[in-house]
């Protein structure tokens, strides 16, 4: 959305980008660049086809639990 509001900015004034938008926009990215490494871990299991398989296939909260905790931890 930052980079969309200094893309409408630049169309609509002829000047340069404000610097509180530029801050604004590094700020976001060091943020969703924290996010992507804090929630990396559940991606990965997510991704692994063994997990997904067994969390399609376990009916049982528990048991469900209990290999997702043996197995990621």
């Amino acid at each position: 959305m930052v980079d969309f509001a200094m893309d409408v900015y630049k169309n609509l004034y002829s000047d340069d980008i404000p610097h509180a938008l530029r801050e604004k926009r590094t700020t976001v990215v060091a943020q969703l660049k924290q996010l992507q490494a804090e929630t990396e871990p559940i991606v990965k299991m997510f991704e692994d086809p063994e997990t997904t398989r067994q969390m399609q296939s376990t009916r049982d909260g528990r048991m469900l639990f209990d290999y997702l905790a043996d197995k990621h931890g």
